[in-house]
């Protein structure tokens, strides 16, 4: 379906796919052939190595996924080895082995450093090293992406014009409504920060989101508590 012309699979549908996988086993060693798998381009019929499978795939699709995929994703992984063979490595060194444990659909994932033996099962957030990308759990290299100033410079003048489109799109017709009005506050913005004083900015706080997140209920309303807790979360970091 990812070669069908038109078609594109976001981080959700790849989530989805994996979940419902994992949730059933089928990422486990001892897992039965997924009949068909081939069929569609895959070197693998289950096991980790399918799950290696893709979630390459979804990396060259997706940059991230939201903490409730990822959330869903270790809940999931954690269901489909509960009865699992466990091992150590001196026994069976190629049998993956899992300590995971199902949580909570809304906990937060806790952050992880304690290194992970050669065939531990690893769903867990952690933090990387930001020079080097090393995974603290795993050992492993992952990708960094980093912007060259020419590339910052073409970002920056990008978002200046689609808030030109976003706000014209969003006044419509509306009589007097100047869509450089929106760059402009944005141009403002950004000369803010680049020339205010004091520490560079390590997270950005969507205030609207945080304000009603959980709120679709009756008398549910803008919430400035939920804001300060998550300012408070991202200071104590």
């Amino acid at each position: 379906m990812q070669t069908t012309p038109g078609v594109i699979l976001e981080p959700e549908n790849y989530v989805m796919i994996l979940a419902s996988m994992a949730e059933n086993g089928c990422f486990r060693d001892d897992s039965p052939a997924i009949e068909g798998a081939n069929n569609i381009g895959y070197n693998h019929t289950s096991g980790p190595q399918l799950f290696d499978e893709i979630a390459t795939e979804m990396a060259g699709d997706a940059l991230e996924i939201t903490s409730a995929s990822a959330r869903r994703l270790c809940n999931t992984l954690a269901i489909g080895f509960k009865n699992a063979p466990q091992t150590n490595d001196e026994d069976q060194p190629d049998t993956l082995i899992s300590n995971l444990k199902e949580a909570h659909p809304l906990a937060s994932m806790p952050l992880t450093r304690q290194p992970a033996k050669a065939n531990e099962l690893v769903a867990n957030r952690v933090l990387l090293d930001r020079s080097s990308g090393i995974c603290p759990v795993t050992k492993s290299q992952q990708r960094l992406i980093v912007l060259e100033p020419d590339q910052r410079k073409q970002l920056h003048d990008d978002l200046l014009e689609l808030s030109k489109v976003q706000l014209a799109n969003f006044a419509g017709k509306k009589e007097g409504e100047s869509t450089e009005r929106a760059a402009e506050q944005l141009q403002i913005f950004s000369n803010w920060l680049n020339t205010r004083e004091g520490e560079p900015f390590t997270a950005i706080v969507d205030g609207a989101n945080i304000g009603y997140f959980m709120q679709s209920f009756d008398k549910g309303r803008f919430n400035y508590h939920q804001i300060k807790f998550m300012c408070d979360t991202l200071e104590a970091r």
